[in-house]
């Protein structure tokens, strides 16, 4: 017999011996600890258990371990973005780590080892994930062949072990996204609230959050986002839905988004490459589904408008909505004030810029100091150009009829993307 052969007979006779001390380890219901010891002196180095939120289930400390991203992993108790960002970015990394049968092993750029990690499914659905560090010593082909055992046999412990948790979650879960579908019987929806365990206090939001680039969703890791969003708005409940993430958000009368939760999910978003959009207050949960079409309304208008931030709400593009129902039925421009039209003609014939000092103006709420800081000009030139448009074009600042038709017009020719707001993001 060559070598290859022996070495090879030698590792077969290794994988079925340690093969059935997973499964005996299994079967004497010693749990997740006791199947990470044996996966620990199978492997000689750490292993730990996730959940599909990249939540750590077990682990078993290794206090000696210096590895930054091991490290990192162990102390937050989930797995780091940046672990899961790397993964993300490449269509086909994700595919081999996520769609592959098989272990992979992954490298780190900020630490020296290696990582074998696989998805933990059962019934073909993914329930977990396990990671072993390349630490103590060099990972083998038998050690990649047995951990796709100990991956399978902590699924089947893992089913046990994770199904009251989730049957918990399913109820409201299962009952938000009917209710976002329109599926439920309006007859029923207060039982069915019931059956759910939702306690709904008065006051509700809806905030959905969307991929800035869709290429950057990954349907493993939307349970690892929800988990991160649920963190930062611990006052709602959270739901995968369709490509997005939706949070049906609970307050007392008086108690709207708050502040730190504002901020908080303002940063997630962020890391995370997602943006966000928050309805209007309602009452009634029957009305869920059209406040989510208003959080919807609120990225998608707040995205095309050129707006700053990754949180929109919709009480600041509301009217444009408005806006958006009425051009499909007829011309926008035709509601915008003729003189506000002579302004913008002037300004492109004679090089002046009247009519965005107008709008500045009126922004300002009539006040010429603050329009000149606005404009980065003197007050003097704000007053001198206010009186001009008065001689020029007869606009009349202290007529609030004048007031209101120029206000509306700029925000139409600002939705529109027209003139004078033909050189910034329009819709």
């Amino acid at each position: 017999m060559s070598y290859e052969s022996e070495a090879a007979a030698q590792d077969d006779e290794l994988y079925d011996k340690y093969s059935r001390l997973l499964y005996e380890t299994l079967v004497s219901g010693k749990g997740l600890e006791g199947l990470l010891e044996v996966a620990e002196s199978i492997f000689a180095n750490p292993v730990l258990i996730a959940d599909t939120s990249f939540k750590v289930l077990a682990h078993i400390e290794e206090p000696d371990i210096d590895d930054v991203l091991w490290r990192q992993i162990i102390d937050a108790g989930y797995y780091p973005s940046s672990y899961l960002n790397v993964i993300t970015e490449s269509k086909e990394l994700y595919d081999h780590v996520f769609g592959d049968e098989k272990p992979t092993i992954l490298t780190d750029s900020d630490a020296p080892n290696k990582y074998l990690s696989k998805m933990i499914k059962v019934n073909g659905k993914a329930v977990g994930f396990a990671t072993c560090i390349e630490y103590k010593r060099q990972i083998t082909a038998l050690d990649e062949r047995l951990f796709e055992v100990f991956c399978k046999v902590t699924g089947s412990e893992l089913r046990t072990h994770m199904s009251v948790n989730q049957y918990r979650t399913h109820g409201y879960e299962f009952f938000i996204t009917e209710m976002l579908s329109e599926r439920v019987n309006p007859r029923y929806i207060e039982e069915r609230l019931k059956q759910a365990g939702l306690k709904l206090k008065r006051d509700l939001h809806v905030l959905v959050a969307s991929f800035k680039d869709e290429k950057s969703r990954r349907e493993y890791q939307m349970e690892y986002f929800k988990m991160m969003l649920h963190e930062a708005v611990s006052d709602g409940y959270c739901v995968v839905y369709g490509n997005s993430l939706v949070v049906l958000i609970s307050n007392d009368p008086g108690k709207t988004f708050s502040a730190s939760s504002e901020e908080n999910t303002r940063e997630m978003l962020e890391s995370c490459g997602m943006v966000g959009g928050l309805s209007h207050r309602f009452r009634g949960i029957e009305n869920l589904h059209a406040h989510y079409e208003q959080a919807c309304q609120a990225i998608d208008l707040g995205r095309r408008l050129g707006a700053e931030g990754s949180l929109f709400a919709y009480s600041d593009v509301y009217f444009f909505h408005m806006l958006d129902l009425i051009r499909q039925s007829g011309d926008l421009e035709e509601y915008c004030s003729s003189r506000l039209f002579d302004v913008i003609e002037y300004d492109a014939e004679y090089g002046t810029n009247y009519a965005i000092t107008a709008h500045e103006y009126l922004k300002a709420n009539g006040l010429p100091m603050l329009a000149a800081k606005q404009m980065d000009v003197h007050r003097n030139t704000i007053d001198y150009r206010i009186k001009r448009l008065r001689e020029l074009f007869g606009i009349d600042f202290n007529d609030s009829e004048a007031v209101f038709s120029l206000t509306l017009s700029f925000k139409i020719l600002r939705f529109l993307g027209k003139p004078p707001f033909d050189n910034v993001n329009g819709a």
